[in-house]
């Protein structure tokens, strides 16, 4: 893919695997429903997005948008990769659903427990005209080492952050979302080039059967990427705001196969101080969906 060729804050490919050139178990887990209490328990190798931060129109990389910004929040630290954690959702009311996640925040299965990544999210679920929506708020703390952008020597920090994530369909064929997200602006992981602060990003999606496709969907999304006012300072550098459009139109094939042409632009790709430079980048690419 074209994700190493870029410099960024968010990236283009959610649903490319960077890791290596083997097979292997993206997840495995254990789900129980309780059927005395509207509770479910689940256990394993898990992924964190699957359950916070999720959206009815701009969650799934495999049949919606490609690019990060518009699968989750860019400012929420999720673990370093899908790992070892328990999610327990509960139900007490039709129109409200609580949702918490414990994970290893390093994602290499050693010491799971002192690092941790720890996450709560309520979605409210009115029937606004009649119609379903979801509107989610949530918070998160990772609590493995952070360093301080304005004191090098504070080592042990941590971070946390909150953010929105709200879905609502309009009528039969349009449906609209939006996100905002916050994050602890003062500290950086080890080993992160920079830090993030905020980030909003929002779209619509629509039917198909609007012009006769009832399988088919298009959806367009713009969104943007503040870094922290610390990472600026600290290294003395523009830290423009990186601004992202996406569209993409999912054609349906047949029973099996859907094919989603994608195209994106990045404006102040990395805030403008990327080295390879800082001109708009437009990427467009074709994905292919099977599914049996």
């Amino acid at each position: 893919g074209v994700e190493d060729e870029l410099k960024v804050f968010s990236n283009v490919n959610r649903d490319a695997d960077d890791s290596d050139n083997s097979v292997s178990v993206t997840e495995v887990w254990y789900e129980h429903y309780f059927k005395s209490l509207p509770l479910t328990l689940t256990f394993g190798k898990i992924d964190p997005a699957a359950y916070l931060d999720t959206n009815e129109y701009a969650n799934d990389e495999c049949t919606q948008f490609l690019g990060h910004i518009f699968r989750n929040s860019p400012v929420v630290e999720f673990p370093d990769d899908n790992a070892a954690g328990v999610r327990i959702a509960i139900e007490p009311v039709d129109f409200l659903g609580v949702e918490f996640v414990a994970m290893d925040a390093n994602a290499d299965w050693e010491d799971v427990f002192d690092n941790m990544f720890l996450a709560g999210q309520l979605n409210f679920k009115p029937k606004l005209l009649e119609r379903p929506g979801n509107y989610r708020v949530y918070g998160w703390l990772n609590d493995k080492d952070h360093i301080k952008w304005d004191d090098a020597l504070k080592t042990k920090e941590k971070s946390y952050g909150f953010g929105l994530s709200f879905d609502q369909e309009i009528t039969d064929v349009l449906g609209v979302f939006a996100r905002y997200g916050w994050q602890n602006p003062e500290v950086y992981a080890d080993g992160a080039g920079f830090s993030l602060e905020q980030s909003w990003s929002t779209g619509i999606q629509l039917a198909g059967s609007l012009w006769g496709r009832d399988d088919d969907v298009f959806a367009i999304a713009f969104g943007q990427v503040m870094p922290s006012d610390d990472y600026k300072k600290a290294n003395g550098l523009k830290a423009k705001t990186e601004s992202h459009l996406e569209a993409y139109y999912n054609f349906k094939v047949n029973d099996h196969l859907s094919v989603s042409p994608d195209i994106q632009v990045i404006w102040d790709p990395y805030g403008g101080d990327a080295v390879n430079g800082d001109k708009t980048i437009l990427v467009g690419g074709v994905r292919a969906q099977v599914d049996f």
